[in-house]
């Protein structure tokens, strides 16, 4: 019934859908279901939301929080918590959107710890088994060997045709048990190659998320600042106030150069000795510098790029253009096709 009422919801049969859910949150209330409780409170504070029933939307959200925060759901508090903050942007609650942006945020980290967690866990799963196998291959090897050698001992009694029947099954068993080894040993490569791969994947996922939660965060903050300067301009002296008291709240929340010095960090794990490179040949180049030189390797847009260094897109194309400059790059090269170069002749 839940998959009916949000199939009707998406088809905008709003009052099928809400017959569908409220079926779907009763039948979960009597089997006392907290997860499916806490799920058909998010549907229908959805559909309220589409119908604009702003105060039915909260009451509802405010359940599904309940419920979620009984289940111990991190799912469903971080999607309760990114419905409230929405809600709270619709009525112009600025102040608590931000509130419920950063619970948001802090839950949505937290599944992506768990997902790492586990991760970490199934790769530790894995090298064991894989220890184990070898040692177990080892043992068979070692009884393999002794038991070549009791036959050695054996065939040594005898005549000098049998020595040298013994001579030519000795030289197989040598050659095989090298092959062996080789095989062993490319496998070998081959898995420590797989785990620096599934390494150099993870930071990679781990800086792009960090980067595009660092835009996102920014955006929402740039957005409120905004909002806030127009209501400013009719509000009176005591709502003003108060609006420049929610401005500094804001301005605290955008730490840029705090955020850019962890950035920073994840970046060299995973480009190590990027930065000391380029400078070698660029020593003219300025902490901006890196940071736009860093941001273009990522391939980001200019509008992610001002969004992540607090500047205007017109501003980004002027830095760029003057960047190339200072590069003494050709016209008809680009910046990152210089920055790929670098990074490549680097790490060779």
């Amino acid at each position: 019934m839940n998959r009916y009422g949000i199939l009707k919801t998406q088809t905008k049969e709003y009052d099928s859908a809400k017959i569908y859910l409220n079926r779907s949150l009763k039948v979960s209330l009597e089997i006392e279901d907290l997860d499916g409780i806490a799920r058909n409170y998010i549907n229908l504070a959805d559909l309220a939301i589409l119908l604009n029933r702003l105060d039915e939307a909260e009451n509802l959200l405010q359940d599904a929080l309940l419920n979620a925060k009984k289940v111990q759901s991190n799912k469903w508090l971080k999607e309760v918590y990114d419905r409230l903050q929405q809600l709270a942007r619709k009525q112009g609650d600025l102040e608590d959107a931000i509130l419920y942006y950063d619970q948001y945020v802090k839950q949505k980290d937290s599944i992506f710890n768990e997902q790492t967690l586990r991760n970490i866990a199934r790769l530790e799963a894995e090298l064991a088994t894989a220890e184990q196998r070898r040692q177990l291959s080892a043992q068979e090897q070692k009884i393999l060997i002794l038991e070549q050698d009791s036959k050695i001992q054996q065939i040594q009694l005898v005549v000098f045709i049998i020595l040298g029947i013994s001579f030519f099954i000795v030289m197989i068993l040598y050659s095989r048990n090298r092959r062996m080894k080789l095989e062993r040993r490319e496998q070998e490569a081959k898995r420590q190659s797989e785990s620096i791969k599934r390494e150099l994947d993870f930071k990679n996922r781990e800086l792009v998320s960090y980067t595009v939660n660092f835009v996102q965060k920014n955006q929402l903050f740039e957005d409120l600042n905004t909002s806030i300067a127009e209501i400013k301009k009719t509000s009176s002296d005591t709502d003003r106030k108060t609006l420049i008291g929610m401005e500094r709240i804001i301005k605290k929340h955008l730490q840029i150069d705090r955020d850019w010095e962890d950035f920073k960090v994840r970046f060299e794990n995973l480009h190590s000795g990027f930065f000391d490179h380029l400078l070698k040949d660029n020593p003219a180049l300025t902490s901006n510098d890196l940071r736009l030189c860093a941001l273009t390797k990522m391939n980001f847009s200019i509008k992610e790029i001002s969004d992540m260094m607090g500047i205007s897109a017109e501003s980004v194309k002027t830095a760029r253009y003057r960047l190339k400059k200072k590069l003494s790059l050709p016209s008809d090269s680009t910046i990152n096709d210089y920055l790929n170069k670098i990074d490549d002749s680097y790490a060779h």
